[in-house]
């Protein structure tokens, strides 16, 4: 959500500016962080995805057995 609002911010000025006759130094500079904030969206809900997901627990063995994995008694000294 607060990504949407930052782009409806970004495209609100630039039509603002456009229509002040603003320069076009001011309009490319916008144009570009537009561009990046649609490009980084998508990677962004991508990488959060993969943390969420990354954090639940797996039914694949790891390299060390949790209590859920391990289905053998442990060696006990004598």
């Amino acid at each position: 959500m607060q990504g949407a609002l930052f782009l409806l911010f970004l495209v609100l000025l630039g039509i603002v500016l456009i229509v002040l006759g603003m320069t076009t130094v001011i309009l490319i500079p916008l144009v570009v962080v537009g561009l990046a904030v649609l490009v980084a969206a998508p990677i962004m809900a991508w990488i959060r995805k993969d943390e969420q997901r990354s954090d639940s627990p797996s039914a694949d063995p790891t390299g060390v057995p949790t209590t859920r994995e391990a289905s053998y008694d442990p060696v006990q000294e004598p």
